[in-house]
């Protein structure tokens, strides 16, 4: 967060980039393992896909699938044993750091 707040200066609007990024960091905290903390990562989400061409093609393929796992990621779509292995191997961590290192990409290229 640090490395984004610092590379925004001198950046004509900054701010949205930044609160979605924290709020990208809720799942991340939350000791709640429901699929709607999920929802406080769309407007990252916006921002990744706005910046879509931005992003190398190798983590754009990564990015889609992390895309993929989180929208499938739904206790009734899951099924009960499948959604706590899911919980329990910290998957959604590893997603949602997936798309804050896309934030990141995205402040370091300057592209918003």
């Amino acid at each position: 967060m640090i490395y984004v707040l610092i590379r925004g200066f001198g950046m004509p609007r900054p701010e949205p980039l930044e609160i979605g990024l924290l709020l990208l960091f809720i799942p991340l905290i939350s000791p709640l393992g429901w699929e709607y903390t999920y929802l406080s990562a769309v407007l990252a989400v916006s921002f990744l896909l706005a910046g879509w061409k931005q992003m190398p093609r190798g983590f754009r393929a990564l990015l889609a699938a992390d895309l993929a796992v989180i929208a499938l990621s739904i206790y009734d779509l899951m099924r009960p044993a499948l959604f706590h292995l899911y919980l329990g191997r910290a998957l959604p961590t590893l997603a949602f750091l997936v798309l804050a290192a896309g934030m990141i990409e995205l402040r370091r290229r300057k592209q918003a």
